[in-house]
């Protein structure tokens, strides 16, 4: 099994598992930093992390 892992603040990492509870939705779903930012809801809280900075 191959693990994938990306760099993010803590914030976000917060808001992503508000977002989506399910690790296992996570790891099937949300594997790439792509497909996390095609979540409307992910890219809305990310940019608000931004602008807080």
């Amino acid at each position: 099994m191959t693990h994938r892992r990306i760099s993010i603040c803590r914030p976000c990492h917060k808001g992503i598992h508000r977002l989506i509870p399910d690790e296992k939705e996570l790891a099937r779903d949300y594997n790439t930093k792509d497909a996390l930012l095609a979540d409307e809801r992910i890219r809305r809280h990310v940019d608000w992390v931004a602008k807080q900075k």
